[in-house]
């Protein structure tokens, strides 16, 4: 199971990586979108989590580069910013799973990412991010969310 977090706060991140690994998973973490990029462009995951303010980059732009490079990955937004509805980001991106602000708990965001490990790994067994995976639908909207 190999899940990348993409963050520039240096305590959300160690935190968010941290708990992923107390919890049986693996997990990548950078603080830069070029670096970011490199990964999502070089390496296959099974969740993406992702701030969207980064120092060198706007997260968005990784948000879409996931949903290009691979559009099979839910990604996770855990971000301080304050200048979107939550609705605006899940039209476009099909892989969105949630949009966590940083205000509230984050051991809400840390629950969901790990639920979500669990669930992947419970369908696709450990061969994670190198196991072909079919398009699960389900939710009450048909989009995969509920």
């Amino acid at each position: 199971m190999r899940i990348l977090v993409v963050e520039d706060d240096l305590i959300v991140g160690r935190l968010l990586k941290d708990f992923i690994y107390d919890q049986g998973f693996s997990a990548e973490f950078v603080g830069r979108w070029t670096d970011g990029a490199k990964l999502i462009l070089s390496k296959a995951y099974d969740i993406i989590v992702l701030d969207l303010t980064l120092p060198d980059g706007d997260g968005v732009d990784l948000l879409e580069l996931a949903r290009l490079k691979q559009p099979e990955t839910p990604v996770t937004v855990i971000t301080a910013r304050q200048d979107f509805a939550f609705g605006e980001l899940f039209d476009p991106y099909p892989n969105l799973a949630a949009v966590f602000r940083k205000t509230s708990r984050i051991e809400d965001a840390c629950g969901f990412i790990v639920h979500e490990a669990r669930k992947r790994r419970k369908l696709w067994g450990d061969g994670g991010a190198t196991t072909p995976r079919p398009r699960l639908v389900d939710g009450a909207n048909g989009l995969g969310r509920t």
